[in-house]
């Protein structure tokens, strides 16, 4: 899993980059735990609408909007969380069949 190669509007993350959770008012517990970037949330052509963050003390991977996140300045190395598949979620939650790969 790369960065796309074309710059998405209003990206600030990089995959893989280690961030910490500055707001979740839905669950506050959450605040101040680390994880990195695992995907990013946007329509084709739109700007980016969140991320998933990989938390690995609860082994999941949750939604952040854009500003409940902040950057560690650090990265995890792929190839520890790279299982070489892909793949593209509409927000229903359905795969995107993608042909042409």
């Amino acid at each position: 899993m790369t960065n796309p190669p074309e710059a998405i509007e209003g990206d600030i993350f990089a995959f893989y980059e280690v961030v910490r959770i500055v707001k979740c008012p839905k669950h506050p517990k959450l605040v101040g735990k680390s994880g990195h970037i695992a995907g990013k949330s946007f329509e084709d052509g739109g700007p980016i609408e969140g991320y998933a963050v990989w938390l690995p003390h609860l082994e999941e991977v949750w939604s952040f909007d854009l500003d409940a996140l902040e950057s560690l300045g650090e990265f995890v190395d792929p190839t520890d969380f790279e299982s070489g598949v892909t793949i593209r979620v509409s927000p229903k939650g359905e795969v995107i069949r993608d042909e042409s790969h």
